[in-house]
């Protein structure tokens, strides 16, 4: 899917998005540590956010409350503009579920009420089932 150039960690790609030409860029830092520094930057430059966690790894889903919690720290007043999805992976695993469907549902409302458009996908790139959506659900917003 993303047969793009690889820059570092992130990854481009051209799509149409309702009838128009755009540049999806894909930042991965798979959630490590190294990156921290790096993260206040880029999220004051962006204002969509695809957060995926793992439905087999509780640990991934506290992470992405962490960085949730980070980009509420940076955007602050700008949250009304800020588009969040968030995408429990791996779905087609579910006799090795560590976060329930309803937590992540309770936490996208939650997330909500900081004045940021959220929406919840469950997800699995395995299959390729709702990733395409998840993806073009941060345009659609």
């Amino acid at each position: 899917m993303w047969e793009s150039e690889k820059i570092e960690d992130s990854y481009r790609k051209r799509a149409i998005i309702d009838g128009q030409e755009e540049v999806l860029e894909v930042l991965d830092t798979s959630g490590e540590e190294e990156f921290s520094t790096m993260q206040d930057l880029w999220i004051r430059k962006e204002n969509g956010f695809l957060l995926v966690y793992s439905i087999t790894s509780k640990q991934s889903f506290d992470r992405v409350e962490q960085i949730f919690e980070k980009i509420c720290a940076v955007k602050e007043e700008e949250m009304h503009q800020v588009v969040i999805v968030l995408a429990g992976n791996k779905c087609d695993l579910p006799e090795r579920r560590e976060v329930s469907t309803q937590d992540a549902k309770v936490a996208a409302e939650r997330w909500a009420k900081s004045g940021a458009f959220v929406s919840f996908y469950e997800t699995s790139a395995k299959a390729k089932s709702t990733m395409k959506s998840a993806f073009l659900n941060l345009f659609a917003s």
